[in-house]
């Protein structure tokens, strides 16, 4: 996400009906050669694709610690494996991506 999203939140109020306004923004199909740094430097989240990708993103920003662990425990946000980014670049892959800084959060398109 870029720099400017970061810092119109982080000395504010938080109203979660502007995050999710400017997450939308934020979010774009990506290609995966685009994303790679990103999953070598671990900083890649793939999400399961039944999740609302927004709703997740908002829990990331507000660093909602219960909500995230429990994504986490039950598997629904991971890190991608070497499988899974080989058949990404196989497959020349285009994902839903939102920049969280220092994540990078990425659904498969449906």
């Amino acid at each position: 996400m870029s720099n400017n999203f970061q810092n119109k939140f982080s000395n504010e109020e938080i109203c979660k009906e502007d995050i999710v306004t400017n997450l939308h923004l934020e979010t774009a199909k990506i290609p995966w050669l685009e994303l790679q740094r990103f999953f070598a430097s671990g900083k890649l989240l793939l999400l399961k694709s039944s999740e609302d990708m927004l709703d997740v993103a908002t829990s990331l920003v507000v660093n909602d610690v219960e909500r995230l662990k429990q994504l986490i425990d039950h598997e629904i946000i991971i890190h991608p494996s070497d499988q899974q980014a080989k058949r990404w670049l196989k497959d020349d892959a285009i994902l839903w991506a939102v920049v969280l800084n220092p994540w990078v959060l990425v659904q498969e398109s449906t």
